[in-house]
């Protein structure tokens, strides 16, 4: 009561009716005058081009955006901003022919569909017993402080080893028992090199940049890269790209990739999940068409138990039966014919049987349940095989990190392993033992280190000197380096990002400090470095892109679009490539040398 009298429930319904168009109205005046009025751009509720707020939750698998100013196109999801767009590097592309599932629900998850699997012909298909020694669990660690190391006790299957008639798992587990040996320089290197420095070409908005190299940093990549262009058979050169956002959109890798294999031959896509969420991670071109109750957690949220995230920090478990099936790239229309599927997953108490299958016919089947958790890898011939399907039944709960794809080569990999929203910080999530056994299986020559995007904030960058950020950072790549001590590295910094002031786009002032930190830890860790914010212009460089007509960056002042992303891409490859014919000139005795570039095979 009000003193007047009782109100009704009708008039206060009414009321709050009443407050809701007045609220609507306002916050439509508001938001249309922000693009009439100079100097309030800043508050603008979306910029074309990007998904309209909270529209897409009534849409289902799709998501409405604004193409341009009053004109709204619907989109599947995964195909807006930051899937479809950010990776449309303006050239052709073979197309990723993987459909939603018609089981998504609107949130973009998979639904917990049943899909009926199909057991292995009798005649092949061989269930393999797993042993498992005892594990004392490897404690993941809070993102702040990373958990103790310790060293990688047992090997996995060699790598380039022929399965055997029958399949052999090796469960790889081991106690922490103190660090890793070292294996690169404590400190700065003298006499680093630019090759290129003068002559690289600018491509459009990109600036030629060459790579910083200390000596002998690249010569395990440049060596091995060697025989790939030799014609070597059967040699593959492998590149593992860690990175976020950036990477995780294929834009950069994308653009690479397609370089070197133009160049030196498709060793194939190299390692894939075997489950993500399309709005944030795509690989253009490849086939991933997954179905089923698969769950999929990542390094940037965490609670994945034991520290276990796998390579590309993205581990998914199927409870129910599930599938996924993996393929290349289209090559004239057909699927690329594949030499070998290497398979990383897990072991866990209760765990269920995992079955593989070849679209040529050949099958395998895993029980996965052991007393306690542990990674296995399996290498299976492929023999000219185009797709491998990943299957899970009713009796466990089956868990992957995902599936290495290799051609018979000669040809090399790029391979993408970029995470959303992850910073360095995310990688102490990994469990130092776990990461280092997915690294050395994977044995490969070059590691690419690109993070820090998602750090320009953080307090421990912007206190004292830096030092502290410098020593996290060289910690959490430590943790991946580890396992590959003798392959190359090459660290690239995070790309341009801006913020608004006073109506005015200008670059975050701290981006300045982690480009220095990032390059003295490079240097101090033995790796190359490239400056992808000097590629882009440096400071300041972020209010040009996103101004360019098309545009090259998108408004929310941190990502580019697939144009800007396929510029830095050729920018990365143009730099590589010139290093590569630098150290050619200046080491013809290690030119295929076996030493180097046969020690990843």
């Amino acid at each position: 009561q009000w003193g007047f009298g009782p109100v009704s429930a009708f008039d206060q319904h009414t009321r709050e009716v009443r407050r809701l168009l007045a609220f609507t109205a306002g916050f439509g005046l508001l938001a249309g005058g922000s693009y009439l009025v100079p100097g309030t751009d800043e508050i603008r509720p979306w910029m074309a081009g990007e998904p309209v707020p909270l529209v897409h939750l009534a849409l289902g698998d799709h998501t409405l955006v604004e193409a341009s100013p009053g004109v709204l196109v619907s989109r599947p999801v995964g195909e807006e901003r930051f899937a479809t767009s950010m990776v449309d590097s303006g050239t052709p592309d073979p197309p990723q022919d993987v459909a939603p599932s018609p089981s998504r629900t609107s949130s973009g998850r998979n639904a917990p569909a049943m899909v009926r699997s199909t057991p292995p012909a009798p005649a092949t298909a061989t269930t393999a017993a797993i042993a498992v020694a005892p594990l004392h669990p490897e404690p993941a660690a809070p993102p702040a402080e990373p958990a103790s190391a310790g060293p990688i006790a047992g090997e996995p299957d060699p790598a380039g080893t022929p399965n055997p008639p029958e399949p052999a798992l090796a469960a790889v587990m081991s106690p922490d028992a103190g660090d890793p040996p070292a294996a690169r320089s404590a400190e700065p290197t003298a006499g680093i090199r630019t090759p290129g420095e003068a002559t690289l070409q600018d491509r459009g908005a990109a600036h030629g940049t060459p790579l910083e190299i200390p000596e002998g940093a690249l010569d395990r990549y440049f060596a091995s890269l060697s025989l790939a262009e030799a014609g070597e058979p059967g040699h593959i050169t492998r590149a593992l790209h860690f990175g976020d956002s950036t990477i995780a959109s294929d834009g950069i890798t994308k653009t690479v990739r397609k370089r070197l294999q133009g160049r030196y031959g498709d060793g194939g896509p190299g390692f894939l999940a075997v489950q993500v969420d399309r709005r944030w991670a795509v690989r253009p071109g490849v086939l991933r068409d997954t179905k089923g109750a698969w769950k999929t957690l990542t390094i940037t949220f965490g609670g994945a138990g034991m520290g276990y995230y796998g390579l590309g920090g993205t581990v998914s478990t199927a409870r129910g039966p599930s599938r996924s099936v993996l393929g290349g790239l289209k090559v004239e229309g057909a699927r690329q014919p594949l030499e070998r599927f290497d398979v990383f997953f897990q072991v866990q108490p209760d765990g269920g049987t995992l079955r593989l299958s070849t679209d040529n016919g050949m099958t395998k089947s895993f029980q996965t349940a052991a007393s306690d958790h542990g990674d296995v890898f399996h290498r299976m011939s492929a023999e000219g095989a185009r797709t491998l399907t990943v299957e899970t039944g009713e009796d466990g709960p089956v868990t992957l990190y995902g599936v290495a794809l290799e051609t018979a080569g000669p040809g090399v990999t790029w391979e993408t392993l970029g995470v959303a929203g992850a910073g360095s910080g995310s990688h102490f999530r990994q469990g130092k033992n776990h990461i280092a056994r997915q690294v050395d299986r994977r044995n490969p020559d070059l590691i690419v280190w690109q993070l820090g995007g998602n750090e320009v904030g953080l307090p421990v960058l912007t206190s004292g000197d830096g030092s502290k950020y410098k020593e996290r950072y060289k910690k959490a790549l430590k943790k991946v380096l580890a396992g590959a001590p003798s392959a190359s590295c090459l660290v690239v910094t995070p790309l341009d990002q801006a913020e608004r002031y006073r109506g005015q786009v200008r670059s975050k002032p701290n981006l300045t400090r982690m480009v220095r930190l990032q390059r003295d830890a490079a240097f101090e860790l033995g790796c190359a470095f490239w400056d992808a914010r000097a590629a882009m212009g440096g400071p300041g460089a972020f209010a040009t892109w996103v101004s360019a007509k098309p545009a090259l960056a998108w408004s929310d002042l941190e990502h580019l679009t697939g144009r800007g992303l396929n510029l830095i891409g050729h920018s990365l490859a143009d730099a590589i490539e010139v290093a590569y014919a630098d150290w050619k000139a200046r080491n013809p005795a290690l030119v295929g040398a076996p030493a180097l570039a046969q020690a990843g095979q």
